[in-house]
């Protein structure tokens, strides 16, 4: 599997690894099981901020998108430390890595969910454009 180095707003180093197929669907299900009923743009760069909003307060107090997050998180290293939930309490990387988790967050999910959506996104592009110019 492939990994990625991102430096995050902190300065640390967060190594994220390509997880297994399942762990990247259970994670790309749960985000897309908190987001339901949540209306989304055909960009998301181009949401109303409150959508947004509501789409991540939505993924942050899920537990399902926790547990597949933190599966995920466990095959990522910060600052050259296994991702585990005792890293948020270390004294030496804890305050540091607690600011840094919802970009830990945004950076696994990027990695890992983004090639299910890539595709999925281009073709309900070209499908919706073409509904809309061809005549009714």
């Amino acid at each position: 599997m492939s990994e990625q180095e991102f430096t995050l707003p902190s300065g640390a180093k967060f190594h994220v690894s390509v997880v297994p197929f399942q762990d990247a669907k259970a994670l790309t299900k749960a985000l897309m099981k908190s987001a339901a009923g949540i209306p989304l743009a055909q960009n998301p760069l181009e949401m109303d901020v409150g959508v947004l909003k509501d789409a991540l307060i939505s993924a942050a107090t899920s537990d399902e998108v926790e547990t597949a997050i933190f599966r995920c998180l466990e095959r990522c290293t910060y600052e050259s430390v296994r991702v585990t939930t005792d890293l948020f309490d270390d004294p030496k990387l804890g305050d540091q890595a607690r600011k840094d988790y919802f970009t830990m967050c945004a950076k696994v999910v990027e990695v890992n969910c983004s090639p299910f959506f890539d595709q999925t996104l281009s073709t309900l592009k070209t499908y919706l454009v073409t509904k809309k110019n061809s005549p009714a």
